[in-house]
Parts: C-alpha cells; sequence; structure tokens
C-alpha cells in the first residue's frame, strides 16, 4: 500500500505552537568545580635547580612618580649640526669623558657638550665675557677626506 501525503500537511500549521527551545527537564544545573590550586614545589636541598632571578617589584609611589614624569616631558626635538673643534679642545673632551666615567657617570660628548652649554648659561655676564675671552676664533674652513 502506497500513502501519499500532501504538500500542505508537510507545511507547519500556523494554528499548533512551536516546540519550545528550552530543555522541559528543570534541572538544576550543578556549578563546575573549580580546581584546587596545586602548591608549588619546594625543590629539596642540595639538589640543582634552575636560577631564576627574583621579580623586581617598583613601589606605587615610583611607578606613579614616573608615569607622572613621562606624561609632562615631551621629548626635544633635535638638530644635528656640524662644527671644527681644536685638537687640544677635542682632547679635553676625552679626558672629561673618562673623568665622569671614574664618578660612574657613562656619558657621552654630545653629553658633556650640553653641560657645558648649560654651565655658560648660568654664568653671569662678566664671567661669561672672560670665558669668551679665552676662546681663539678659528677660521671656519671644510676639509676633504681623501
Amino acid at each position: 500500500m502506497v500513502t501519499t501525503t500532501s504538500k500542505s500537511s508537510l507545511k507547519p500549521s500556523l494554528s499548533q505552537p512551536k516546540p519550545d527551545a528550552t530543555p522541559k527537564s528543570t534541572v538544576d544545573k550543578v556549578p563546575a568545580k573549580v580546581p584546587a590550586k596545586v602548591p608549588a614545589k619546594v625543590p629539596a636541598k642540595g639538589l640543582a635547580t634552575k636560577k631564576t632571578s627574583p621579580r623586581k617589584t617598583i613601589p606605587k609611589v615610583l611607578k606613579t612618580e614616573k608615569i607622572e614624569k613621562a606624561q609632562n616631558v615631551k621629548k626635544p626635538k633635535l638638530i644635528r649640526e656640524s662644527f671644527s673643534i681644536p685638537k687640544n679642545e677635542y682632547e679635553v673632551l676625552s679626558r672629561l669623558k673618562a673623568r665622569a666615567g671614574k664618578m660612574s657617570y657613562q656619558v657621552k660628548k654630545s653629553e658633556l657638550l650640553r653641560a657645558g652649554i648649560k654651565a655658560l648659561e648660568a654664568m653671569n655676564d662678566a664671567v661669561f665675557a672672560s670665558s669668551l675671552a679665552t676662546v681663539l676664533t678659528l677660521k671656519a674652513s671644510v676639509e676633504t677626506k681623501k
């Protein structure tokens, strides 16, 4: 016996309620168990273990000071300039750099020059004029390297 179904019987009727998406059982969900923390392994004395550096902690006060300094200070625009200097004055720069190294200051030549500019700026006019009088005026020349 062959049974035929009409197309209308395959379509859900509008009068029938739609099946509910939620399961019909009202079983309460049990929260998943949180795994207990495993205690850290303590190496036995006398055994070789991998040495790790202790984590450096910075007090909150220092952290906020660094953040404030970083927010308030803008990097100055740098200007690249080249100039000539007599050899004996250049050697003074090397000696000053070594002197700063002995005092635990690692400085560059440009930093020494900038420190000198700040020292000149802090001088009063009479001392500044006498310092300028000790410096010889150089003839501007451009040497070519061969």
